[in-house]
């Protein structure tokens, strides 16, 4: 699998669209929506446009094996036969101006857009020489209208450490019996590792899409993300439990920060501001079982409910770090102070 610029790849002369791939007069792609595609495209930098499945046929030229409508669209755009849509000032008879929106060509459009569309990716994965059977068998296969899982949308644009840390979130999740078949197939452990990496760097989203573009190519400490899952694995954490686990590897997974530290990155310092119990200690100290609580599970990409659930695994942590508190865990105290600021102190 190969990364390479749309419209370089559009230009090219090698690529051969089959009898049974769709041409751009059998193609489902009407105007309107090819239109969409090149504004995702012009509204961003290196916009990912999907893959392109290609096959080296017998005469040295290639077969377009999926993605030929893609293909078309941009080489419509090269073509000056597709607008998209851009803002500009428009000076008004009176001589004041006024943000409009403008609608233009590849000749017509400003620097900027045509830039942006440029610098649009494809992945191009080649299939090895293979007779017309095969690649039309491998066509049909491609084409079931099975949209991609978020395990592959993930392994274009996250590092070798995501992918690792997903093998071994749903390894982890399958021992704990956590995983319908459903959720296997829809790869939820992948949508978890994302969503502890979002959390461990105060990040939310609403959407996969978004969540995975928050998160594009962060690398992790593999290492360290499997000695959190070891540390986890005799919890007695049953199948509703997901997004506890997620919360719990997030904020043990920031093992050298204080409750406070973890907190202020969640977002949920409120209450916290004063708890320099170090993550590192509670983990050092931690038994089975010793924080168990069940969440509900709606909205789990919500900032509100991640919020809530830091709130209360930070607050079980420190209850349960109090009976082990050092006097550097202790908040000294210098002057008298009333009810009310002892209170805030002790984050209640």
């Amino acid at each position: 699998m190969m990364k390479v610029n749309v419209l370089d790849f559009a230009r090219r002369t090698d690529l051969v669209a089959e009898s049974f791939q769709r041409t751009k007069d059998t193609g489902s792609h009407s105007k309107a929506f090819a239109e969409t595609i090149l504004q995702d495209c012009a509204d961003n930098r290196e916009h990912y446009c999907g893959a392109v499945h290609i096959a080296k046929m017998e005469d040295g030229q290639y077969s377009i094996l999926d993605g030929n409508s893609r293909l078309h669209d941009f080489r419509e755009w090269l073509a000056g036969n597709l607008n998209v849509k851009y803002p500009a000032t428009e000076i008004k008879k009176d001589g004041t101006t006024r943000e409009v929106m403008k609608k233009g060509n590849i000749n017509e459009v400003p620097a900027y857009i045509k830039s942006n569309i440029e610098s649009a990716t494809f992945y191009v994965v080649e299939m090895e020489s293979a007779n017309k059977e095969e690649r039309a068998e491998m066509f049909k296969m491609l084409n079931t209208n099975k949209s991609l899982t978020a395990q592959q949308k993930a392994a274009v644009i996250m590092p070798d450490s995501f992918y690792t840390a997903c093998d071994r979130m749903l390894q982890f999740m399958q021992e704990k019996e956590m995983l319908t078949d459903a959720q296997r197939l829809n790869d939820v452990h992948v949508h978890a590792v994302a969503q502890i990496i979002a959390n461990v760097n105060g990040v939310y989203a609403s959407g996969n899409k978004k969540l995975m573009e928050n998160i594009r190519g962060i690398d992790i400490d593999v290492d360290k993300f499997n000695n959190v899952l070891d540390m986890l694995s005799d919890t007695e954490m049953g199948k509703n439990d997901k997004y506890e686990l997620i919360t719990l590897v997030s904020i043990c997974y920031n093992d050298d920060l204080t409750v406070a530290e973890v907190a202020d990155l969640a977002g949920v310092e409120r209450g916290f501001n004063n708890c320099n119990i170090r993550i590192s200690d509670f983990l050092n100290k931690y038994t089975s079982n010793c924080i168990h609580c069940s969440f509900d599970t709606a909205g789990a990409n919500s900032a509100v409910k991640n919020a809530e659930r830091f709130a209360k695994m930070l607050k079980k942590i420190k209850t349960y770090m109090a009976q082990f508190n050092t006097e550097s865990h202790s908040e000294r105290i210098e002057q008298p102070l009333t009810l009310a600021e002892a209170a805030r102190i002790a984050g209640l």
